[in-house]
């Protein structure tokens, strides 16, 4: 999941809060990572634990971040650090939490004018199972009713993308950021392995996951499991 060429990189410092694989370094460095929804909240805390109070623009940057990570404190992935620091930034940038992710979610939200391409890599991700290699995309969404429109450019789009990568399977999270659910789209099964995975029954390459919201707690670790399983 790091971004590319980092293989070429110096690095100096890692902090996230992702699961830890396929990266080395040829000497020590400051690493921390911690299970909290926003490597935001990590960021911001390290501004205080050295005393430094952020500026209100970069404060509200961070808190932006959070609430982006958490869906606004909704996604499993939320943990009350991050709610606790979303708060405290809130008050440094002056900003009212519930007007703020609302404006930030309808701005960031619209598919309309937003090419299969955009759509795919807006929040792309790889992974690997063994030898079994797929990506995610995800994306959110206030009005997911709108895909229906583009759904089969979206899909012809992520096959080429499968063919062209080797992957073994490519899917779309479009998420609902209302009513909390995800329709996800998939290209490189017949829909056993999604079944498998979801429990439940795909129609035509998609599905309706009710109350699945972030793909790193709920959509990877039940792939791999189908996969190795």
């Amino acid at each position: 999941q790091a971004v590319a060429g980092i293989e070429e990189a110096k690095i100096l410092e890692i902090i996230d809060h992702h699961r830890i694989c396929y990266i080395q370094t040829g000497y020590p460095v400051y690493f921390r990572n911690e299970t909290v929804g926003s490597t935001s909240t990590l960021i911001a805390g390290m501004y205080f634990e050295n005393g430094i109070k952020p500026p209100k623009g970069i404060a509200g940057i961070l808190c932006a971040a959070i609430l982006s990570d958490t869906l606004k404190f909704k996604s499993p992935t939320n943990t009350y650090a991050d709610t606790a620091m979303a708060e405290k930034l809130t008050e440094i940038a002056d900003i009212n939490i519930d007007e703020f992710s609302e404006r930030m979610f309808e701005a960031g939200s619209a598919l309309d004018g937003m090419s299969p391409e955009e759509i795919l890599n807006y929040d792309f991700k790889d992974y690997m199972a063994g030898q079994y290699k797929f990506g995610i995309g995800q994306i959110n969404s206030y009005n997911p009713q709108n895909l229906e429109k583009i759904r089969g450019n979206l899909l012809q789009h992520m096959q080429a993308v499968l063919n062209s990568n080797h992957y073994n399977l490519l899917l779309l999270m479009v998420t609902d950021i209302v009513n909390e659910g995800s329709f996800l789209l998939y290209i490189g099964d017949d829909g056993t392995l999604i079944s498998k995975a979801f429990g439940a029954v795909p129609d035509q390459n998609s599905v309706y996951l009710k109350g699945v919201v972030s793909r790193k707690k709920q959509v990877v670790p039940r792939l791999i499991n189908a996969v190795k399983t």
